[in-house]
């Protein structure tokens, strides 16, 4: 409903005659803003599903940490409320990262090693993610580190599973921008209207 009435950051409405406007334009948008959200999370179920099948599938003692990794990745995915807390447009991207998931599982028993390598690269980021998120101004996530979020889902598309195609250009020079970002928005005072 939110969406339909008031689209993507359009301004909102200061009176009583803009909000009744806005629902008025919204009554002809809501039933597709609805089948949009119903086919991202039958989308988001269906990736769900074959990451746990992958999950099943890769037992062995030997795959454990990457197990874990993958169960921690979805967990953060798709915390209680999912729906209504994720953010557009990574709403619509969760699909694409739990196919991701889904597909480094699935490569695990032919190359270990190269999952190693590739979290490796990932694992400074989400040590950092998650110091910034115990930053007492870190916890309601400050727009620099929700994007800093966001792009960590990105690069382990890019390392994960290429062919599914980032949302925007995403490297380590990229995140380490980002979280300098991220930093700075968490340190710097706040302001004051």
């Amino acid at each position: 409903v939110a969406e339909a009435m008031f689209g993507a950051g359009g301004p909102l409405p200061c009176d009583a005659a803009q909000f009744d406007a806005c629902i008025e334009s919204a009554r002809a948008r809501v039933a597709d803003c609805g089948s949009a959200v119903a086919g991202v999370a039958k989308a988001v179920l269906q990736a769900l599903r074959e990451v746990r099948t992958s999950l099943a599938l890769a037992s062995a003692p030997a795959f454990t940490a990457q197990r874990e990794s993958v169960r921690l990745q979805v967990e953060a995915l798709l915390p209680d409320g999912w729906m209504r807390r994720t953010p557009e447009p990574w709403l619509r991207q969760l699909p694409k990262y739990l196919k991701a998931a889904g597909r480094r599982v699935a490569r695990l028993r032919r190359d270990i090693e190269r999952d190693r390598r590739l979290e490796a690269q990932l694992a400074p980021y989400l040590a950092a993610l998650r110091d910034l998120k115990r930053e007492p101004d870190g916890i309601g996530g400050s727009d620099e580190v929700e994007r800093l979020r966001w792009m960590i889902e990105e690069f382990r598309v890019s390392l994960h599973a290429q062919d599914l195609r980032t949302l925007q250009p995403v490297s380590a020079r990229r995140l380490d921008v980002q979280l300098a970002r991220a930093r700075a928005a968490i340190s710097a005072p706040p302001r004051t209207a």
